[in-house]
C-alpha cells in the first residue's frame, strides 16, 4: 500500500544578484629626481714647529786659543806680511845707518850697542801679556712658528631632474556592472512510494 502511495515533490531556487566592479586607474610614470653629493670635511693641516736655540761659542773658544785652521792660516799670513814688512824697513835702515858711519869713530861699538838693544827690546816685547775679556757667546732663539694652511674643505651637491625626458599618462576607465548568477523557479513533480531526492 505504501508502495503506490503519491508524493508531492517540490524544489524552488532564488535568483542571485551580483555586481562586478574596476575602478578608473591613472598611471603617470615620471623618473623621480636623484641627487648625488661630495663632501670633504674641513682640515686645519697646521702645525707648529720646534723652538729651535743656535749658540755660537766660536768668539769665547777664539779668545781662548781654540782656534780654526782657517784661524791660523789667516793669522799666519798676516804675521808673515808684517813682520816681512818690519824686517825689510829695519834691515833698510840698519844699511843705511851702517853705510853712513862705518868710516867714523867708534863705528863698531855703536853697531854693537845698537844690535844689543835691538835684542833686549825683543826680549821684552815677548815678556808683555795683553789682558783683554773673553766675549760671550752668541745666542740665537727661533721662536715656534705656525706653519701650514687650512684646508676649508669642499661641499658639493647636485640635483639630476631628468629633464627633457618626456613622460606618459595611462587613464584606465572604471566601470560597474549588475548581472543575475541565476534565476529563480519552483517546480512540482509527483513521485510513488516515496519522495524523489535524485533532483
Amino acid at each position: 500500500m505504501l508502495a503506490e502511495m503519491k508524493y508531492l515533490n517540490t524544489s524552488h531556487s532564488l535568483p542571485v544578484a551580483a555586481s562586478r566592479s574596476r575602478l578608473s586607474t591613472l598611471s603617470t610614470p615620471i623618473d623621480q629626481a636623484t641627487g648625488s653629493s661630495d663632501i670633504q670635511l674641513a682640515r686645519s693641516n697646521q702645525y707648529a714647529t720646534l723652538v729651535t736655540i743656535n749658540v755660537d761659542t766660536y768668539p769665547s773658544r777664539h779668545a781662548y786659543g781654540f782656534r780654526t785652521m782657517s784661524d791660523l792660516c789667516r793669522e799666519g799670513a798676516q804675521r808673515g806680511q808684517s813682520d816681512l814688512a818690519q824686517a825689510t824697513s829695519r834691515h833698510t835702515q840698519e844699511a843705511q845707518q851702517n853705510i853712513e858711519s862705518v868710516g867714523k869713530k867708534g863705528a863698531a861699538a855703536r853697531a854693537v850697542a845698537a844690535y844689543v838693544n835691538q835684542f833686549w827690546a825683543s826680549v821684552n816685547k815677548s815678556r808683555r801679556m795683553v789682558v783683554q775679556s773673553i766675549p760671550d757667546p752668541t745666542i740665537t732663539v727661533n721662536p715656534s712658528r705656525v706653519e701650514g694652511e687650512i684646508d676649508p674643505g669642499r661641499y658639493k651637491y647636485a640635483i639630476d631632474t631628468h629633464a627633457g625626458i618626456p613622460s606618459s599618462t595611462e587613464f584606465n576607465k572604471g566601470y560597474i556592472e549588475g548581472y543575475l548568477k541565476d534565476e529563480g523557479y519552483i517546480r512540482n513533480w509527483i513521485s510513488i512510494g516515496g519522495y524523489d531526492t535524485s533532483v
